[in-house]
C-alpha cells in the first residue's frame, strides 16, 4: 500500500483530478488519475447502464455530478460544481433543540420520517494525512464501500460507506433497504433486539423502495426478510431486495433516489423541510458513488464521509428522525456514525 499512498499523496500535491476506491470485501484497490478519463458534468437521468467510468453524484438530483469517463481520454466537458459556504458545527444544545422543533413541524407537515444531518468542522489534512486516511480505511473496514476522490474545485472527498444504493450484475439488480442505528460492539448480531421506532423507521425504507420499483416496472421483485447488519462499531437493520431491473438506469436511480434512509418520507416534503432547516448545502454527502461498465453496475450511498479544503475538514453525519425520536439519542447517534471516521484520523 504503501506506493499507494505515495501516488495519492503526489497528485494531491500537484493538485489533479483523481478517484480511487476498494469495493465491499475486496482488497484490490483501483486509482484512476487524470491522464486515464475525462470528466463530464451529467445529470441523473443522464446516466446509463453501458458506460464505463465512476459516477459522483450529489444528494440534489436538481444538480449535476461527475461522470469519470475510462473510455475517454481527451476531452473534457465538466462544468465545475458550485461548493456551498459551509456552516459552522451545530452544537448538542443546538442540535437537540432543532430536533424538539422538527418533531412538531413533522406532525403539521404530516412527514413521516426525516433526516437531519450536521457537519463537524476539523483542522483541514494534509496532503500526506489524507493518502494515509483513505488507506487506513481500506484496511480497517473491509465490508464497506472506501473511495477519495479530488475534483477540479480542489475539494478532496474520502468516505467509508456500508450502504449499497444499486448492484446489477448478469441481468440481476441489487439493493437494499438501511436504517436504524445502534452501537454494537463486541456483539453477536443475533443478539442484538430493537425498538419500535428504529423498527418503523427501517420499514419506511423498504416500503418505499417497492413503490419505486414497481412504479418502474422492474420485474421479479424478492424481498428479503430483515436482519442486523455491523458496520464499523454500528449495527443497522437491512433488508435485501433483489430484482430484474428495467432499461432505463437513469430513470430507476432518479426513482430509487434519494430513498427515506438519506431523505425521508414522503420524500419531497421531506427535501424541502431539509434544505429549509438544515443550514449547509450537502453536496455530495447522501449523494452515490461508484463503478459503471457494460457488464456491471456498482453504485454505493455516500455515507461516512467528510470533505477536506485547503482551510477545513469536514465530516459529514445524520439520522433519521421519526415522531418517536429521543433527541439525546439522536445526537449520540450522530456521534457514533462520526466516530468511523474520526477514530481513524485521530490515530494519523
Amino acid at each position: 500500500m504503501s506506493k499507494l499512498i505515495s501516488d495519492i499523496n503526489q497528485l494531491l500535491i500537484e493538485n489533479k483530478c483523481f478517484v480511487a476506491f476498494k469495493n465491499p470485501q475486496q482488497q484490490n484497490v483501483f486509482l484512476f488519475n487524470n491522464l486515464q478519463f475525462s470528466l463530464k458534468a451529467v445529470s441523473i437521468l443522464d446516466i446509463q447502464s453501458n458506460w464505463n467510468g465512476f459516477l459522483f453524484m450529489p444528494f440534489d438530483t436538481n444538480q449535476n455530478g461527475f461522470f469519470f469517463d475510462f473510455q475517454d481520454t481527451k476531452s473534457n466537458s465538466f462544468i465545475p460544481f458550485k461548493t456551498s459556504k459551509v456552516t459552522s458545527q451545530i452544537d448538542a444544545s443546538s442540535y437537540l433543540k432543532a430536533i424538539i422543533d422538527l418533531k412538531k413541524l413533522m406532525i403539521t407537515e404530516d412527514v413521516d420520517k426525516l433526516v437531519f444531518s450536521r457537519n463537524i468542522q476539523i483542522n483541514a489534512l494534509s496532503h500526506n494525512q489524507l493518502s494515509t486516511l483513505f488507506n487506513a480505511l481500506c484496511l480497517k473496514y473491509a465490508n464497506a464501500f472506501v473511495y477519495i476522490v479530488h475534483l477540479p474545485n480542489q475539494d478532496t472527498w474520502i468516505g467509508a460507506t456500508p450502504e449499497t444504493l444499486i448492484q446489477i450484475n448478469s441481468g440481476v439488480a441489487k439493493t437494499m433497504a438501511l436504517a436504524g442505528t445502534q452501537l454494537a460492539q463486541n456483539v453477536s448480531p443475533d443478539l442484538i433486539t430493537w425498538e419500535t421506532k428504529e423498527i418503523e423507521e427501517q420499514q419506511f425504507v423498504t416500503d418505499y423502495i417497492l413503490e419505486k420499483l414497481l412504479s418502474e416496472n422492474a420485474a421479479n421483485i424478492i424481498i428479503g426478510k430483515p436482519y442486523t447488519k455491523l458496520a464499523a462499531n454500528l449495527a443497522h437493520i437491512c433488508t435485501e431486495i433483489s430484482f430484474v431491473p428495467p432499461k432505463n438506469i437513469g430513470s430507476l436511480l432518479q426513482a430509487l433516489h434519494p430513498t427515506p434512509a438519506v431523505c425521508g418520507v414522503p420524500k419531497l416534503k421531506a427535501f424541502e423541510l431539509i434544505a429549509k432547516l438544515e443550514n449547509y448545502d450537502r453536496e455530495f454527502y447522501t449523494g452515490f458513488l461508484g463503478q459503471i461498465s457494460p457488464n456491471q453496475i456498482s453504485l454505493f450511498v455516500n455515507l461516512r464521509c467528510l470533505k477536506s479544503d485547503s482551510r477545513n475538514t469536514y465530516i459529514y453525519t445524520g439520522g433519521g428522525i421519526t415522531r418517536k425520536s429521543i433527541p439525546e439519542l439522536e445526537w449520540n447517534e450522530t456521534e457514533r456514525k462520526a466516530d468511523t471516521l474520526l477514530s481513524v484520523i485521530n490515530q494519523l
